[in-house]
């Protein structure tokens, strides 16, 4: 479960535009025909917030109370190592406090992004829904604005795709966070202490 960076404010920008069409103008046939702005600004809003909160939320969220969890991939990385050969030296079944730890900051990592990506799947369709309906019932509409409304109907729907394969990826990670955090191990150089452990292993 890779971050989503910047492309995503993309949409939003996209978004922006065609909010900027006026649908509610009197040379519009019906209100129904456009997307009102006092429901689809605060959308637009909220989902561009839930972009970053996507990409800085999740490990502060995962550090717990405590504030002792992992500051980065790399610090992460560094401590599953320590800890796995610590566990596979003990010979015990449970898992070591620290390999815990480190499981434990895992799940709520992921846990903590699927959520968000949740609430982001959720205002994505609500705005491809008010997009489509809008492109549908805008027959009075200059072909300009029509156009605008399916780009960004398109856009929004792509992003939205998107958005429910992060979810699952995420449910993923925190259903079986141990198993996640595995190819940590093999990733790059490794010590000898590790190396000799992956060996055993």
């Amino acid at each position: 479960a890779g971050s989503i960076g910047d492309p995503r404010l993309g949409a939003v920008r996209t978004l922006d535009r065609v909010e900027g069409v006026s649908l509610s103008s009197p040379a519009t046939p019906s209100r129904s025909a456009g997307v009102p702005g006092r429901v689809f600004a605060p959308l637009v809003a909220l989902a561009a917030a839930c972009v970053a909160a996507f990409v800085v939320a999740p490990a502060p969220l995962a550090a717990g109370r405590s504030g002792d969890g992992f500051v980065d991939e790399r610090h992460l990385t560094q401590a599953l190592r320590e800890a796995f050969v610590e566990y596979w030296r003990s010979g015990d079944r449970d898992f070591s406090p620290n390999l815990q730890s480190a499981v434990d900051d895992w799940f709520r990592y992921h846990l903590a992004k699927a959520v968000i990506a949740a609430i982001l799947l959720i205002l994505l369709g609500t705005l491809g829904v008010l997009l489509w309906k809008a492109f549908l019932r805008a027959g009075g509409l200059g072909v300009g604005k029509r156009a605008a409304l399916a780009s960004a109907g398109v856009v929004v729907t792509m992003f939205a795709l998107f958005s429910l394969a992060t979810v699952m990826a995420n449910v993923q990670g925190a259903v079986a966070p141990f198993a996640s955090l595995l190819p940590m191990l093999t990733g790059g150089a490794t010590d000898a202490d590790l190396a000799e452990t992956l060996d055993q292993v």
